[in-house]
């Protein structure tokens, strides 16, 4: 059945790492269930959402350039994100932030300007995600341009914008959004071009930035006509303060090197690449799995602290001002799917002039509670706090969040106009594996196994010692030998220098000499990008004696904690613990 001309439908996957990712892939189940993923004429990504709306995309193409229009049915779609489900877990299980670590080579490698942790991450999103989907015996990156679909028994010039009207199975246009640092605009990959998104003419006339020309096609351009499809996720995906700005040289005049971070600093929320007037959309749903600025009681007045606070202060009033925008303009045409859905705001009473409070601070709803869509309040509250990274995900937090995304979908999208885009109301849904967790995630009274599994979500280290006493009693009574073993054999050296007396006159010295040797350090590094050796000395040797003994410890760690972490966050575990 032919959707109306004047109807097309958007989807908006937020950023927030892995947490955002699962979170997206409930969502799309529910929109398989419904049949309303065949209506899906953009996906606009940001960060999380670009990891796995780029997988997303990759089966769809295949399964659009297999099969006819007329052959497509709302069950192959379920069959995707069924697949997408294990598919991604297991890939996510490798812990592929830490595996960036693990090559020697690449981490000498990132000595060059052009080749960072970004770059790397992106050839593993290649390798354990993307590379395999069209061809299993493919060994070779996905490039950008091989994305375009060419849906089958189509003509060769075939274009989503003028030609979906005639198709049931809408052939989506995908938007991977980055951040461009040089000029703090909008950076958009698609399968056909890349470059600044379009600015609104009112912007032009305050916005005083320099502008990179849009590049309309990847044969168009010098060294990068093969830019691959698992960088430009990795730039999307470049969370600053973790992975470094990915870099393109030689692609824009003017020295200009082109540095981009992830697109949440611009729009966390994919909301601008659904706004673009060429493409008309007129119903959104936007999952939104991004972090929101967290109540504090006491801030913390550090000025490194001050500044983060403000950062984060500063992306949740755009947030909340873009999700507004959306919201006010297109009313009932917007399916709002974020993280904090039903959870009640506390009001905090003040004390009278006799120093009493004038009532108690109470909690109130805004929405329904959570409960409305099966699910429980402290467990809500939880997943809305788990860590926003890509190591290692367990099997509890990954099926938590994709039945939370699945049920927010599930109580949303039937209460507003996109449901007038379903077809087939006789679709039966399909069993995913994330159902499970059903009885835990909905459960009046949170099992306390499962809620300290969910409140250690919110680590990003050592996440196995916080699940288990035995497993911390271990730990610290390693710590405890390998110390012990260190005094044993440095014992005697240490008693020597403790009883050797030291005069206030050392002491100045000493003080004056660390003073010293930081002033030149800063003088030093100032001109260390001119002097070779001087570079080499202070910037280069540290690196490359970490990048060769490193990936010891990251290894290490990968087959011993992070595994640890992924059997005590397994559903079977969790079973065993509520049985007993």
């Amino acid at each position: 059945m032919k959707q109306e001309n004047n109807k097309k439908l958007g989807l908006a996957l937020s950023g927030g790492g892995f947490r955002a990712s699962f979170y997206h892939i409930g969502v799309l189940a529910r929109l398989a269930d419904l049949g309303l993923l065949r209506s899906v004429e953009l996906i606009s990504t940001v960060s999380g959402g670009s990891i796995i709306g780029a997988l997303y995309y990759l089966h769809l193409k295949k399964l659009l350039e297999e099969k006819k229009d007329v052959e497509i049915k709302d069950e192959d779609y379920q069959k995707i994100v069924a697949k997408i489900e294990v598919d991604f877990l297991k890939a996510v299980q490798k812990n592929l932030r830490l595996r960036t670590f693990l090559n020697p080579v690449r981490n000498i490698k990132m000595i060059l300007p052009n080749y960072s942790r970004s770059d790397h991450i992106g050839e593993l999103y290649d390798k354990f995600l993307y590379r395999k989907v069209l061809d299993i015996n493919n060994t070779h990156p996905i490039k950008m341009k091989e994305l375009i679909i060419k849906p089958c028994c189509e003509s060769n010039s075939f274009h989503p914008l003028k030609d979906n009207e005639n198709r049931s199975a809408k052939v989506p246009i995908l938007l991977i959004n980055a951040t461009i640092l040089n000029n703090g605009h909008n950076w958009c990959f698609s399968a056909s071009d890349m470059g600044e998104t379009q600015i609104d003419q009112s912007r032009k006339k305050f916005d005083k930035n320099f502008r990179l020309k849009r590049i309309e096609s990847y044969d168009d351009i010098y060294k990068h006509e093969d830019f691959e499809l698992g960088v430009a996720v990795a730039a999307s995906a470049c969370v600053p303060g973790i992975f470094a700005p990915l870099a393109i040289s030689d692609l824009y005049d003017e020295k200009v090197r082109l540095q981009l971070v992830d697109g949440g600093v611009h729009d966390n929320q994919g909301v601008r690449g659904l706004l673009d007037k060429r493409l008309n959309c007129t119903h959104f749903i936007l999952s939104d799995a991004s972090a929101q600025l967290k109540d504090e009681r006491e801030p913390n007045v550090q000025i490194s602290n001050v500044i983060k606070r403000s950062n984060g202060i500063l992306a949740d009033n755009l947030r909340e001002q873009q999700l507004s925008n959306i919201i006010k303009e297109h009313s009932d045409n917007v399916a709002l799917l974020h993280l904090k859905k039903g959870l009640p705001v506390k009001e905090v009473s003040y004390f009278d002039e006799k120093h009493n409070l004038k009532e108690e601070s109470k909690l109130y709803n805004t929405e329904q509670p959570c409960e409305t869509f099966g699910v429980n309040t402290d467990v809500q509250n939880l997943l809305s706090g788990i860590r926003t990274d890509l190591d290692s995900f367990s099997e509890v937090e990954a099926f938590s969040l994709m039945l939370n995304g699945y049920r927010i979908s599930q109580y949303e999208l039937d209460k507003i106009n996109i449901k007038n885009f379903v077809t087939n109301t006789a679709l039966k849904e399909e069993r995913y594996q994330f159902f499970k967790i059903d009885s835990w995630i909905s459960s009046p009274v949170i099992d306390s196994y499962y809620k300290n599994l969910l409140e250690t979500a919110s680590k990003r280290s050592f996440k196995a010692i916080r699940m288990n006493l035995l497993v911390k009693f271990i730990t610290i009574l390693l710590v405890v030998l390998i110390c012990g073993t260190i005094i044993s054999t440095f014992g005697s050296r240490f008693i020597y220098w403790a009883n050797e007396s030291v005069s206030k006159g050392q002491l100045l010295l000493m003080v004056l000499f660390l003073i010293t040797l930081f002033i030149v350090y800063k003088r030093i590094n100032f001109f260390s990008h001119r002097i070779f050796s001087v570079w080499f000395l202070i910037n280069l040797l540290p690196f490359l004696l970490i990048s060769l003994t490193g990936f010891i410890f990251i290894g290490l760690y990968l087959i011993t904690f992070d595994r640890l972490f992924l059997y005590l966050g397994s559903f079977k575990v969790l079973e065993k613990v509520q049985i007993k």
